[in-house]
C-alpha cells in the first residue's frame, strides 16, 4: 500500500494538468477483452467501485477528477469509477447550457445528501460512507482485500437504434448464503468534451469529462431486488434507445451488486463495443 501512496502522491502535480486528455478507446477495456460477442470476466476477481459526485460548476472536482485518473492508473480495471453529473454545480447556466444529469443519477444524489462537492463513496451506498478524494486510495486498496463469491457476466449488443445488455450473476460458492440483494445497472460514458469550471473561476471549454453515468437501466436508484435460482445464477435483460448525444464507442455497462446493508460486493463492466 506505501508503494501505491507514493506512486500517486508523486505523480499528482503532474498528473493534475493532464487530466482533461480525452482517452483513446473506452477506459473500461479489459485486457484481451471488450469487443462484440466477447464476455469481459466470469471469474470472481474482486473490483471496487467508486461513485463521484460531482458537477462542471464545481471549481473542486477537477482535482477529484484527476485522482481517480490516477487511480485508474494504479488499479487498472479492478476500479470501476462513476461520475455522477447531479445537484447545484450540474444545473445548466445561460452561458453555459451542459446538463450532464439523469433521473438515476439526481434521485441516487438526493438520497445520499452529499456533505459537499466533490465527494465519493467506495464499495458502498451508505451516506455516511462519503469521503473526499485524498481517502479513496487508501479505500480502494482495502475494499480489494475484501474476498467475493459473486461473478457477473455482461453481453451487450446494438440491434438498430436501441442497446441490449444481458447479465448473468452467479454466486459461486452456494455454501455462502447471500440475501436480500440488489443488482444495479448503469451506462456510462468516456471523452465527453464540454465545460468545467476550475479554481479562480477560470472555465476549460473543452475539458474532457470520463465515466459520466448517462442512464440508469435499473428502474429505481435503490436498486432491482433478486434471488438466485437453482443454479444460484441469476439473468435479466435491459435495453434503451440511444440518445443522440450519446457516442456507442464510448459507452459501457457498469453492473453491481448491493447487500441489505449497501455494501458494494461486486462489480463489473463491458464496453458496447
Amino acid at each position: 500500500m506505501r508503494t501505491i501512496y507514493l506512486i500517486l502522491a508523486v505523480a499528482f502535480a503532474t498528473f493534475i494538468l493532464h487530466s482533461c486528455d480525452i482517452i483513446e478507446g473506452n477506459p473500461y477495456e479489459a485486457v484481451g477483452g471488450g469487443g462484440h460477442g466477447d464476455t469481459v470476466s466470469t471469474d470472481v476477481t474482486k473490483r471496487v467501485l467508486l461513485i463521484e459526485f460531482t458537477g462542471f460548476l464545481c471549481t473542486s472536482c477537477p482535482e477529484a477528477h484527476a485522482q481517480i485518473n490516477l487511480l485508474k492508473d494504479a488499479y487498472g480495471d479492478k476500479l470501476l469509477p462513476i461520475a455522477i453529473h447531479a445537484g447545484k454545480f450540474a444545473i445548466p447556466t445561460a452561458s453555459l447550457p451542459y446538463d450532464y444529469r439523469t433521473n438515476f443519477g439526481t434521485a441516487l444524489h438526493d438520497h445520499i445528501i452529499p456533505n459537499g462537492y466533490p465527494a465519493g463513496i467506495v464499495s458502498s451506498l451508505l451516506s455516511s460512507n462519503q469521503s473526499s478524494a485524498t481517502d479513496w486510495a487508501g479505500q480502494v486498496e482495502e475494499s480489494l482485500k475484501v474476498s467475493t463469491s459473486l461473478s457477473i457476466e455482461i453481453e451487450n449488443s446494438v440491434v438498430s437504434s436501441d442497446i441490449k445488455t444481458n447479465i448473468k450473476i452467479k454466486n459461486t460458492k452456494p455454501e455462502i448464503a447471500l440475501n436480500d440483494l440488489k443488482v444495479f445497472t448503469l451506462l456510462v460514458e468516456d471523452s465527453v468534451v464540454g465545460a468545467q469550471r476550475f479554481p479562480g473561476g477560470e472555465t476549460v471549454d473543452d475539458y474532457v469529462h470520463n465515466h459520466m453515468l448517462r442512464h440508469g437501466f435499473t428502474t429505481s436508484h435503490l436498486g432491482n431486488n433478486f434471488v438466485f435460482n437453482d443454479q444460484n445464477e441469476f439473468d435479466t435483460t435491459y435495453s434503451v434507445s440511444i440518445d443522440g448525444e450519446w457516442r456507442v464507442n464510448k459507452l459501457s455497462v457498469v453492473v453491481f451488486v448491493t447487500n441489505i446493508d449497501d455494501e458494494v460486493l461486486q462489480t463489473n463492466y463491458k464496453n458496447i463495443e
